[in-house]
């Protein structure tokens, strides 16, 4: 199973390749490159956020929040493997000392899970336990943060217009993200291809995911307020 993890990751590696092999090297740099997929990731501007907040039934943010925790589960390992191999007080210092911001958590992740939830869950776990990966997780760890911010905001919404309450669980640090990796390079700009190079391949991971819920969900077409 370990050998399937590790041919599975180095093929979504190769995908990205080309994209990584652009990431800049000097700090300033780099923090220009994330600010700019910070606006301009793939999925950013799909409809489906804006139709989750304006147009959902409870039902179907309650299945949005299933798949969205399912995608999660690799995050625990993923934040406290990365303190381990990394400077833990600066991974603390932009992650607010805990997970990246979120939506509110369910019980239970159901039977209903797509595989692509499963997908990005795996992803995590499998760039956290690899020690070959550790900088490639820190990179996808701060990804983690900008998908957070855009998803927190719209579930936000949603629960505000059917009238249950609120998840309260904070704004996404994107900017602290980006501050994050630039001191890691600081220390050592050889890291950047790396670093991008996981923001990447979480990005991935995320935008097939929301390709999956705007078919199961029946969201089509552009909709009226998205960006």
């Amino acid at each position: 199973m370990r050998t399937l993890e590790g041919e599975w990751i180095e093929a979504e590696r190769t995908v990205v390749a080309g994209q990584a092999r652009e990431v800049p090297r000097t700090p300033d740099a780099f923090a220009d490159w994330f600010e700019a997929l910070s606006l301009e990731r793939p999925g950013r501007r799909d409809p489906l956020l804006e139709w989750i907040a304006e147009r959902a039934t409870l039902d179907q943010v309650h299945w949005f929040l299933q798949q969205e925790l399912v995608t999660e589960g690799g995050l625990d390992m993923l934040l406290a493997l990365t303190q381990l191999r990394t400077s833990a007080w600066r991974i603390e210092e932009w992650t607010g000392g805990g997970r990246p911001g979120r939506a509110p958590a369910l019980e239970s992740a159901g039977h209903d899970t797509v595989w692509e939830a499963l997908a990005v869950s795996n992803l995590l776990v499998g760039l956290a336990s690899n020690r070959r990966y550790a900088w490639h997780a820190v990179g996808a760890l701060a990804a983690a943060e900008l998908a957070a911010r855009d998803r927190t905001a719209s579930v936000e919404r949603a629960l505000r217009r059917l009238g249950v309450g609120s998840s309260a669980r904070g704004e996404a640090r994107a900017d602290r993200a980006c501050d994050g990796l630039v001191a890691l390079l600081e220390e050592d700009p050889q890291r950047a291809p790396f670093l991008g190079e996981g923001a990447l391949l979480r990005l991935r991971a995320g935008l097939r995911c929301v390709r999956t819920y705007r078919s199961e969900l029946a969201v089509r077409g552009p909709v009226t307020g998205a960006d």
